[in-house]
């Protein structure tokens, strides 16, 4: 298996990458403590507006020059900055305005590096024969998005089923790939389903690792 990814800092100046409502977690300078917060708004290179946490007498602690550290969680990865109070409001709501971040530190949750694709493929499972896309791949897993009808027998696919994955992979060779199950997602017609390999040979696996580490160096 290979080792987690390491921690990697981003370099001064890129803007950062998060939404509006972005669930965080804020530690004050010299505690131990994490209280939650949200992102209420933002102005790039200049400051943060987040919610104030719900903590008796934190209000007190959120002087300006404050030192604090940030974390949130985005596709897998946690992301975290330290920066400084500039003020806080209570009206019409209670917020704290903070420094905007010249530098992050993330680290990779994931086990494996992971590529971004769009490979067709045939899915053969209990519920039958689908189409479908491979839209994430690494060593160890993953995510199939399908089109699905209302009628179609896909949708009552389970965690724990197990799949069998046929696809035009290593350079065009055709693929059988087993796995399994690991979580459903359905969203009107669209059908996401994260799947864990299972039982892959030896040969197969490291080819899939050596395909995965030579397409993304040219992305």
């Amino acid at each position: 298996m290979q080792q987690p990814l390491p921690a990697r800092i981003r370099n001064i100046g890129m803007k950062l990458d998060i939404k509006l409502g972005t669930r965080m977690l804020m530690s004050l300078n010299g505690s131990d403590g994490k209280h939650g917060t949200e992102l209420i708004g933002l102005n790039p290179y200049e400051y943060l507006i987040l919610k104030m946490p719900m903590v008796p007498g934190i209000r007190n602690r959120m002087m300006p020059g404050e030192a604090l550290t940030i974390r949130y969680m985005l596709q897998g990865t946690i992301i975290g900055f330290k920066t400084h109070v500039i003020t806080q409001i209570t009206k019409p709501s209670a917020l704290v305005f903070v420094e905007y971040p010249d530098t992050l530190e993330q680290y990779e949750l994931r086990s494996y590096k992971r590529l971004k694709c769009l490979i067709p493929a045939e899915i053969h499972s209990s519920h039958g024969v689908q189409k479908a896309a491979i839209v994430d791949l690494s060593a160890g897993g993953c995510k199939l998005c399908f089109e699905v009808k209302s009628s179609d027998s896909i949708r009552k696919l389970a965690t724990e089923e197990m799949l069998v994955i046929k696809a035009n992979l290593f350079a065009g060779e055709d693929s059988t790939l087993s796995c399994i199950c690991r979580n459903v997602e359905i969203d009107k017609s669209t059908m996401t389903v994260g799947a864990a390999f299972s039982g892959l040979e030896d040969g197969v696996a490291k080819r899939l690792q050596e395909y995965i580490e030579t397409v993304s160096t040219f992305l």
